[in-house]
């Protein structure tokens, strides 16, 4: 379910990807179909500026041809005008030579008057002479005016012939500069139609491309929807086997607690059998002894007293054995000098333990937190609480250190003091008390045994003893109590080399951590910096 639920993801980031994409692809494609639309405007506007500006020239040109027509003309006119007056001004200098020649005869003629040898012919000639003369000096006069009329007229013309040539030329320069724009114009138009033709040609290609990929992406979505439904049908079928596994997980669950509780009274009433057989036969052991009747009276007195173990009474003769106790300790229990309640509270190392980090204290609000509290409100780090807890299960209980009670690990189950993610784990740490079963023979074996026979591992196993020498001894799980550490060489609940590593723990061996300093610290390590329990025999861990 949760690689589906994975899959899905994948699959809603991959789609939001493609959408992303898709949003790109047709932001370019609005962005280059704008891009074209100004270029085509912009090309637009350039041929009807070079229209305009063909059309200008062209009637700039049909214009100036006319003034060149007229210009010519006009030139033709004055040039006429030109050779008139060029006649007329020889013709004058012509008359003015006769005119001249005329007046000299006239004064000529009055000195031949005067000097009274003239005929009155000559006289009348004179006078038809001197008329004619006077008549060409009008002449003279009239042309004379006419030419400079005419010389007048001749000159504006040529001005006017000046002013048009150079109107002519500017309008010529005027005719080429327009054809250079036009020109000009002419050839922005072609690079704008080829820019046009390029960018259509993009524009074309793009949508090609946006097409695909949107077919692609089409295709895409359809396999993914097409994988999300499957998913989903498989989703919902892993849901269902997993409603029927939880229902019929929660049936075992049921069936397993029933199942505990058989095997649990059963093992009390198999540990309470074996203890009346272990005291029954000690006692039918010290009664064939039969050495004298002194001793004979004082071990049966001592046969009949029991203290109470980690899990089952325990004989006073089983302390004798063990070296907990000595005979006058155990006769004066049986005789009443020690009461059985101060013998317990004597021998509590060996019975039940002490000194167990039973749980955490926080200093700054002075408030006691058991481990599993500690852990769920993320105080310590699991890794470290789940160490913390395995010692308390391997040491005899686990502990709650607002009510001080000490529970089995089922019990602190029901009670909600564990959780189940640790169950399993604290069920077998529990196994170092009570004993592990041989899964082939079915005998119960000691911690030590397990680990010769490798079912639990050397260092783990290390972890657990340490913290039972540090809590009062080695526990045997057979009569419930603990062990000094010669008396369980000698049982062979350990040997030589774990005793040796028990007695000097290097830092490899270090197997349990503060949460204060991050520090690989020993059991005993970490006692010393615990706290005690004002109320009772527990230790608490200050943070």
């Amino acid at each position: 379910i949760q690689e589906e639920s994975n899959k899905n993801a994948e699959i809603t980031a991959h789609i939001e990807k493609l959408k992303a994409e898709m949003a790109k692809l047709f932001g370019d494609k609005a962005n280059m179909e704008e891009e074209m639309s100004q270029e085509k405007r912009g090309a637009e506007e350039k041929v009807l500026t070079l229209a305009r500006a063909e059309k200008e020239a062209a009637a700039l040109y049909q214009s100036a041809m006319s003034e060149v027509e007229k210009l010519r003309l006009k030139a033709e006119e004055a040039l006429g005008l030109k050779q008139q007056a060029e006649k007329e001004a020889h013709r004058l200098s012509r008359l003015r030579k006769e005119a001249m020649e005329i007046k000299q005869m006239s004064w000529q003629h009055r000195e031949e008057s005067a000097a009274g040898d003239l005929s009155s012919r000559g006289v009348r000639a004179a006078q038809v002479r001197l008329e004619n003369v006077n008549s060409i000096m009008s002449q003279v006069d009239e042309a004379k005016v006419e030419a400079d009329r005419q010389t007048a007229r001749y000159q504006r013309q040529l001005d006017e012939v000046h002013r048009l040539k150079a109107l002519a030329e500017g309008e010529a320069a005027a005719r080429a500069r327009a054809q250079a724009e036009a020109e000009s114009l002419r050839h922005e138009a072609e690079r704008a139609a080829q820019q046009r033709g390029e960018a259509e040609t993009r524009a074309l290609h793009l949508r090609e491309c946006a097409e695909q990929e949107m077919e692609r992406q089409r295709a895409v979505l359809e396999e993914t929807a097409a994988q999300r439904e499957g998913a989903e049908r498989e989703l919902a079928g892993f849901r269902a086997l997993l409603q029927e596994m939880r229902g019929q997980q929660l049936q075992l669950a049921g069936e397993k607690e029933e199942l505990r509780a058989e095997v649990r009274d059963v093992t009390l009433k198999k540990e309470k059998v074996e203890a009346e057989l272990q005291t029954l036969r000690a006692q039918m052991l010290e009664m064939q002894r039969g050495s004298s009747a002194s001793q004979s009276q004082q071990q049966l007195v001592v046969l009949k007293v029991t203290l109470q173990g980690l899990r089952a009474p325990v004989t006073l003769n089983e302390l004798i054995s063990s070296k907990v106790i000595d005979h006058k300790t155990a006769t004066q229990i049986k005789s009443g000098a020690v009461t059985v309640q101060e013998a317990s509270r004597r021998l509590a190392p060996y019975l039940q333990g002490n000194k167990v980090i039973g749980g955490l204290y926080i200093e700054s609000v002075r408030e006691r937190v058991s481990i599993y509290n500690a852990i769920r409100r993320q105080i310590i780090r699991p890794g470290s609480g789940l160490q913390l807890l395995e010692a308390q299960a391997a040491t005899g209980f686990i502990i709650e250190p607002e009510t001080r009670r000490k529970l089995s690990v089922d019990e602190a189950m029901r009670h909600g003091v564990i959780g189940p993610e640790f169950y399993e784990k604290l069920l077998s740490a529990e196994q170092a008390v009570t004993g592990y079963k041989d899964p082939i023979t079915g005998e119960r074996l000691s911690l030590f045994q397990a680990m010769q026979r490798g079912m639990i591992v050397r260092v783990h196993g290390l972890r657990l003893l340490e913290a039972q020498v540090a809590t009062g001894g080695i526990i045997d799980p057979t009569f419930s109590h603990r062990l000094p550490l010669e008396v369980a060489y000698a049982r062979g609940l350990i040997d030589r080399g774990i005793t040796c590593t028990l007695a000097d723990l290097s830092d490899d061996n270090k197997g349990f951590f503060d949460p204060n300093t991050d520090e690989n610290l020993t059991y005993t390590q970490l006692q010393h910096r615990c706290v005690p329990d004002p109320a009772g025999d527990l230790l608490l861990l200050p943070l």
